[in-house]
């Protein structure tokens, strides 16, 4: 029996029957494959055992059915925006990024090592223009007590919501809305608020911080209360704008329920429209741990994968072996998978979260290709960026890096072989460069074995000859028929690829990630080229100009003034530019 929630693929041959859910704010919609005999496929909404009066209908949700080529660039893209037109996202134009506390100092985190970052940060903002400081798990003194603060916090988080409003920063917080541990207040004094089984026992929520979990039930006017109380008291008075709000599966656990007619889907989405109304229009809500569907319409952001980790493979006590194969555990192998895997949601349903990238180069068992790898599916998905690494410590070239992803592109890509196997490994993104057309390919080996191929630039709707820049080789050059792949164990390739063209062309540049991002306006002639550069940040980096080789000299100017080249092989000239804001490109070539 194979079994999906919201939204399923199955594939026959060279089609693909999707089948999802399209309204998602009353039920979970179950998609099951019975492969015995003869195969059956059934779809069905999940009511959770509540009563229904002899007279009573409850409408079940929409459900989406359509035939589409295995070998479409974006086979749920209708399906998704289908989704969109019923549930009316939430898709701010902009999404924040920045710093989290979690990935390093997880719940040891103090006052200290926020200022620390906070001062680092603001030392360095010319360099590094993020938005967001966020203070993670292990400030308060057990979760759900969340106005009582630990030790290491004795001040609370108020004022250092001030100081990083002052500093110029957006001020973020982690929330566990519906989970408690036993020992908390809200527990101790409400047990009437928690999730209950038949039986009338406390349901479990999991298993964490080395204790069983409570699960609190939304749809108690108490708990109602208390959140908003809540929320309102972290954004309104305490000013913190952006809320990651995590174990938000907790409030769609199967239990008793105050509301006995609320099904699991109704509990979460009152939950979390309760926060929304309570944090307002322009908090940014960033959902994590949630079951998506109930979420559409009321969090700007949602985390659609594992935890990150500092490394590769899922582990845990110590142990690799008996975890490698596990899909959910922390590890920096399962949150690229599931940035790729749905990608498909990004800017349809909210902004795609694929957890902090870890750059760091001690605490850390990545590799240079790992964390490649990393930076090239998070670049190429569009999606928000944000670092967990303790600033002041990070190697210049890995903060240069961090840098130039910012600000995130927001664009979707498509990946290519989402149908093709369990982790694909082909990310594409057309765009324009100059008024031309222009594709980003990333290539992505999660497999402990070299991957050489070659991948025709037909494929990838690339016309020949070409124009290739490969961003972590910093190699330029002609490509015909094939894009060559041949990549290490893990290890990553991140290509700016344009049909040749007469006259000057850009070709590539190590100013951002991914390369290209930072040309805002261009013109491309027969004898001439112009383009307009733009770097939030203070930049230094080399770009490759495509120049025709035919015994002409180029004349090459930055912003009015001659700026010396260097030839980079046949048609191909290299140039390094140091700016922060606008500058402007210009070459010229002239006949002999």
């Amino acid at each position: 029996m194979r079994r999906s929630d919201l939204v399923a693929a199955l594939i026959v041959g060279e089609r693909a029957l999707i089948v999802g859910q399209i309204t998602t704010a009353d039920q979970f919609v179950k998609i099951e494959l019975d492969a015995r005999g003869m195969p059956q496929l059934h779809v069905y909404a999940e009511l959770d055992g509540i009563s229904v009066a002899p007279e009573e209908e409850i409408p079940s949700e929409w459900v989406w059915v359509e035939i589409r080529e295995v070998s479409d660039p974006d086979p749920f893209g209708d399906y998704a925006e289908a989704v969109a037109r019923a549930m009316q996202p939430r898709i701010p134009p902009h999404a924040p990024s920045g710093w989290c506390s979690w990935y390093f100092y997880y719940t040891r985190v103090r006052d200290a090592d926020i200022r620390s970052n906070l001062q680092a940060l603001a030392a360095w903002r010319e360099v590094l223009p993020v938005e967001l400081i966020q203070i993670d798990d292990g400030f308060q003194t057990a979760v759900g007590e969340w106005t009582r603060f630990s030790p290491r916090f004795p001040e609370g988080v108020a004022p250092l919501a001030q100081e990083i409003r002052e500093a110029g920063f957006t001020p973020g917080l982690w929330l566990a809305p519906f989970l408690a541990w036993p020992e908390a207040g809200v527990v101790r004094m409400h047990p009437d608020w928690l999730l209950r089984d038949a039986r009338g026992r406390p349901v479990s929520a999991g298993f964490n911080w080395y204790r069983w979990l409570r699960a609190l039930d939304p749809t108690h006017p108490g708990v109602e209360e208390w959140l908003r109380d809540l929320i309102r008291t972290v954004v309104h008075r305490w000013g913190f704008p952006y809320l990651k709000l995590d174990f938000l599966y907790a409030a769609a656990l199967p239990g008793r329920r105050y509301d006995p007619k609320a099904t699991r889907a109704q509990a979460l989405r009152r939950g979390l429209r309760a926060i929304r109304e309570a944090a307002g229009e322009s908090a940014f809500l960033l959902g994590c741990g949630c079951p998506l569907g109930p979420a559409i319409g009321l969090v700007d952001g949602m985390r659609i994968g594992p935890d990150v980790a500092p490394h590769w493979e899922p582990r845990m006590f110590g142990l690799r072996r008996p975890f490698r194969a596990e899909r959910s555990l922390p590890a920096a192998r399962n949150a690229v998978r599931n940035t790729l895997t749905r990608s498909w949601m990004h800017r349809r349903w909210w902004w795609n979260d694929p957890d902090c990238l870890l750059l760091r180069v001690h605490a850390t068992s990545l590799t240079e290709d790992e964390v490649r790898l990393m930076l090239t599916a998070v670049a190429l998905s569009g999606g928000m960026v944000l670092v967990s690494d303790p600033v002041a410590e990070l190697p210049e070239e890995r903060r240069a890096l961090w840098a130039a992803l910012l600000p995130p592109t927001g664009e979707r890509p498509e990946v290519r072989d989402l149908f093709e196997r369990e982790f694909p490994r082909v990310m594409r993104r057309a765009g324009t460069l100059c008024g031309a057309p222009v594709i980003w390919v990333g290539l992505l080996n999660p497999e402990d074995r070299p991957w050489r191929a070659a991948l025709p630039l037909s494929d990838l709707g690339l016309p020949e000859p070409a124009w290739g820049f490969e961003r972590w080789s910093g190699r330029a050059q002609r490509l015909t028929g094939n894009l060559p792949v041949d990549l290490p164990p893990h290890g990553a390739a991140l290509w700016l690829l344009r049909p040749i063209r007469p006259g000057p062309q850009w070709v590539g540049s190590t100013l951002r990630i991914p390369p290209g991002a930072e040309v805002v306006e261009g013109e491309e002639e027969a004898s001439w080229g112009r383009w307009v550069l733009r770097r939030e940040a203070r930049a230094r980096g080399f770009v490759w100009l495509g120049i025709p080789d035919e015994g002409g000299v180029p004349e090459i100017r930055w912003n009015g003034r001659p700026c010396p080249a260097e030839r980079a092989g046949e048609g191909l000239w290299r140039v390094e530019l140091a700016f922060q804001g606008i500058g402007v490109l210009e070459a010229c070539w002239t006949s002999p």
